[in-house]
């Protein structure tokens, strides 16, 4: 490993960072070969780092909402899919409830449309 680009690593600490836990040895072989497509490479962590967190966070959400876990979906379908799913509940237990005043009967009778 060069000595300009050991110093040049320094001033990325995101690669730093990615570099820890890698013996230094493979650090050749996953390093750019100059020291200005170091910018470059560590913009690429980057990205890669808030993709795995994003995905973190759909699989945390699928979870805790018992939707099928799909990592690669994205945070906008991820969230149309809950508020359906709590609209599904929602219904579910209204059909289930007895009719009173607070919760009249779905459909026909009562005037109320279904969306």
């Amino acid at each position: 490993m060069k000595p300009e680009m050991l110093r040049a690593i320094e001033n990325h600490p995101v690669i730093k960072q990615y570099l820890a836990n890698i013996p230094e040895n493979v650090w050749d072989i996953l390093l750019p070969e100059s020291v200005d497509d170091l910018t470059e490479f560590s913009s690429d962590i980057r990205s890669c780092l808030t993709q795995g967190e994003e995905r973190e966070f759909i699989m945390k959400v699928q979870l805790d909402h018992g939707l099928p876990l799909r990592p690669n979906a994205s945070v906008r379908d991820t969230v149309i899919a809950v508020r359906i799913e709590h609209l599904r509940r929602k219904r579910r237990r209204l059909k289930s409830q007895p009719p009173s005043d607070e919760n009249p009967p779905l459909g026909g009778d009562n005037g109320v449309e279904l969306a």
